[in-house]
């Protein structure tokens, strides 16, 4: 299995090549992606055709996981293509604006539900964010455990375990306290469950590089970055 990072930044990209949150999901031939944020989809059509895209989670609503939707509809108006669309149902206008289109199927999802994608298992977990969001666990030859934005809440050690790789919303210092997950958070979640931990959502004045430096056991999400699980 292979994560490719789209974007990691976080709630806008400040500089030239940077992007929002999106990822790459490879295993054997299918190919998941996580958000669809600003700046993501010209990186996600130099790794991937539309037509081999075999779905889409979207773990909320925010503009910074999903604006480059409304261009991905562009890219797939006057094609065949049908991907499956992994999203919480809402009845607000943007969930409208960004997911009407011929070529998206909506896969409703909710906690603890799981479905196939292609030779993937996904399973949902609800976070604690502004908006309903959602983690997904990810399962093929080895498991990826994605947070979307959330903070630290009840249930999300036993949600993550068994993963190999933790992506997580932890970018930020223990003084913060907006809603995402702090470093201390982030490591007690990885030394709980024994997975590798790639830290992503950086906002613009915040250097995780530095914030980690001290943790050999975490990596810093970087836009073209591939990894190996």
């Amino acid at each position: 299995m292979k994560l490719e990072i789209l974007g990691c930044h976080g709630p806008f990209a400040a500089k030239p090549g940077e992007a929002t949150s999106g990822y790459l999901v490879s295993y054997g031939n299918t190919r998941l992606v996580a958000d669809l944020g600003s700046g993501t989809l010209a990186r996600l059509l130099n790794s991937v055709t539309p037509d081999k895209i075999d779905g889409i989670f979207l773990s909320h609503l925010h503009y910074d996981h999903t604006s480059d939707m409304l261009t991905l509809k562009y890219a797939l108006e006057n094609t065949p293509n049908v991907i499956d669309v992994y999203v919480a149902e809402q009845k607000s206008n943007w969930y409208l604006e960004l997911l009407n289109s011929k070529n998206f199927n909506i896969v409703p999802i909710a906690t603890e539900t799981t479905f196939k994608c292609g030779e993937l298992e996904l399973e949902f977990y609800r976070g604690v964010h502004p908006v309903e969001s959602y983690a997904v666990k990810v399962k093929g030859d080895k498991t990826l455990f994605y947070t979307g934005d959330t903070v630290y809440f009840e249930g999300i050690e036993k949600a993550a375990a068994g993963s190999d790789v933790i992506l997580a919303d932890c970018a930020k210092p223990d003084d913060f306290g907006g809603p995402h997950m702090v470093k201390r958070d982030a490591l007690k979640l990885a030394r709980a469950t024994g997975a590798k931990l790639i830290v992503t959502h950086i906002a613009s004045g915040y250097d995780a590089k530095a914030l980690y430096a001290d943790t050999p056991e975490a990596e810093i999400a970087e836009e073209g970055k591939v990894f190996e699980i």
